[in-house]
């Protein structure tokens, strides 16, 4: 039998391939841990005859039966979303009664309320009293709404409830006309009339399901009210991110209403791929964690996930000014017109010129010596010295399109970095015992000689503190905005001996300055998270292979 840790790692395993580094990171384990717990899940996969974990190289899942292995984990998960319904339904509960019910041991009940804790505790707390038995520390209004979100996130827990339940409410909510079903759909208010009906018992003062719906709107009308453009611009004077604010706060409240209307507190986990984006936005995501903690304690609510206020800021970013030249070596006119448009409609970061001649293309690339150029492949430049960036065939696809922005975004991240990483900004570090106190002698030691300022040096120690870390395999990377007369500075740090950060274990420091006018640095985060994100740090051991492989490779 897996425990709930074991579980969520093979829950990631069938989604993609993972480093142990990585899983760590997301399981806000040990690498130890995490070789223990591939171990145990791979015996339990050949045992049960459902596959295999591959670790030649990252953890790889090869399945032999993907329904029976969703059937099982579907089991084990159930197993804990079964105890917490149970436990939103009654107002106390005793062991021996969830022993019956749950057909668990005591140790086994005990050890799924330790999980359902430790993975929600931003939303209740199990506790026990004395004499009482087990209960939930949530509001009458927070009950419903757990429950409701409980029961439709794992419908097989339907089946659970008493004949006739599910009938009587879907009839209920299609006669029912509310204005709150300008925000969720008739099948959520079937859920929450299910949900009311089943906590009643544990009201003490009971509540009405109009008083619970009415306490919703009230909220829903708050937001409606709320100056969130205002508010959103205001605070983004400190984090410069470049955002449409107008657009932005549209889409915000919006998400807001529904989420108020019927909160999702147990959709599939997706922190893995949220930690992915944190990675290439990490300004974005600390932005959307303050608002979310604004907005959470204006309307008074239990809780909003700030991770998809930030995905909805990333949508909502503007355009950077910033434009690089690329060449376009065409030689039939009908082709170039077409791939004019097409470039000047996908790329609002590119200025285009097209040479239809030899001749043409030598005097543009004379005027742009640093432009990007692409060349059609029926006219493959023979004898010529100029470097071709990209090879298309006649008009540009989607995927042609989408690889000449990748090499463009690549080639203004690189220029930069071969211009601020210079020699003097790789350096070797002594570690200290602790990652804080090693990242505060290297701070000392950029003060020191002026090329960091003081008020710099604590911003940044301020923000690792704050948690605002960002990891990327061995590589830690503490980030600040400031006043900076080029895009972004860097210096690089090579540890002398491993430090650990939590469970992860850190080879080396990057240092990043960004500055805050600058609207490069979503591109350079994603650019250092691909170059980074699989490399061995601790044979890195000077500038010519940093730089060969943050360049190069």
């Amino acid at each position: 039998m897996l425990n709930e840790r074991q579980s969520e790692l093979l829950q990631y395993l069938m989604k993609a391939s993972y480093s142990g580094g990585e899983l760590a990171t997301y399981l806000k384990t040990s690498r130890r841990t995490v070789i223990r717990d591939v171990a145990l899940i791979d015996y339990w996969l050949t045992t049960n005859q459902l596959g295999k974990i591959d670790n030649s190289q990252r953890y790889s899942l090869t399945i032999n039966d993907q329904a029976k292995l969703q059937k099982k984990l579907q089991v084990l998960q159930l197993q804990k979303y079964r105890l917490l319904a149970i436990v939103l339904i009654n107002r106390y509960v005793t062991l021996d009664d969830l022993v019956d019910q749950m057909r668990l041991t005591k140790k086994e009940i005990d050890d799924e309320i330790k999980a359902l804790n430790r993975n929600y505790q931003h939303l209740f707390v199990i506790e026990k009293k004395t004499s009482k038995g087990i209960y939930i520390t949530a509001s009458n209004y927070e009950r419903i709404n757990l429950l409701a979100s409980l029961l439709f996130s794992f419908t097989d827990l339907m089946a659970d409830l008493p004949d006739g339940v599910q009938a009587k409410a879907s009839v209920e909510a299609t006669q029912m006309i509310s204005p709150i079903l300008n925000f969720e759909t008739k099948q959520q208010l079937a859920v929450q009339i299910i949900a009311y009906q089943l906590c009643k018992n544990a009201y003490t003062p009971a509540i009405t399901f109009s008083d619970y719906l009415a306490q919703k709107l009230a909220k829903i009308q708050k937001i409606s009210d709320f100056n969130l453009a205002r508010v959103l611009a205001r605070m983004n004077e400190e984090y410069q991110v470049q955002i449409d604010t107008a657009m932005c706060a549209t889409i915000l409240v919006q998400h807001i209403q529904r989420t108020l209307s019927f909160p999702s507190y147990f959709e599939s986990d997706m922190r893995a791929q949220f930690e992915e984006l944190r990675l290439i936005y990490p300004f974005i995501f600390e932005f959307a964690q303050v608002i979310t903690d604004n907005i959470q304690a204006f309307l008074d609510v239990l809780f909003i996930d700030s991770q998809y206020i930030a995905l909805y800021m990333t949508n909502s970013q503007t355009a950077s000014e910033a434009k690089i030249d690329l060449v376009m070596y065409e030689e039939r006119y009908s082709i170039s017109n077409i791939n004019q448009v097409l470039i000047e409609n996908k790329m609002n970061r590119v200025n285009l010129e097209i040479a239809h001649s030899v001749d043409k293309l030598e005097e543009l690339l004379e005027q742009h010596p640093n432009s990007i150029l692409i060349v059609d492949r029926n006219q493959v430049l023979k004898n010529h010295a100029a470097q071709i960036d990209y090879v298309f065939n006649g008009i540009l696809n989607d995927d042609d399109l989408l690889t000449v922005q990748d090499v463009i975004n690549t080639t203004l991240i690189k220029k930069e970095i071969e211009t601020v990483l210079t020699p003097t900004q790789f350096m070797t570090l002594a570690s200290q015992p602790t990652f804080q106190e090693t990242l505060a002698a290297g701070l000392v030691q950029l003060t020191g000689d002026g090329r960091l300022t003081k008020k710099q040096a604590v911003a940044l120690e301020n923000r690792e503190l704050a948690g605002n870390q960002l990891v990327v395999g061995q590589l830690s990377l503490p980030h600040i905005k400031a006043s900076i007369e080029t895009p972004f500075k860097l210096f690089y740090f090579k540890l002398s001996e491993p430090v650990k950060i939590e469970e992860t274990s850190i080879a080396a420091i990057m240092i990043v300055i960004v500055n805050s006018r600058s609207t490069e640095y979503t591109q350079l985060f994603s650019y250092l998270y691909a170059k980074f994100k699989t490399l061995d740090l601790t044979k890195i051991n000077d500038y010519e292979t940093l730089l060969g492989n943050v360049i190069n490779q």
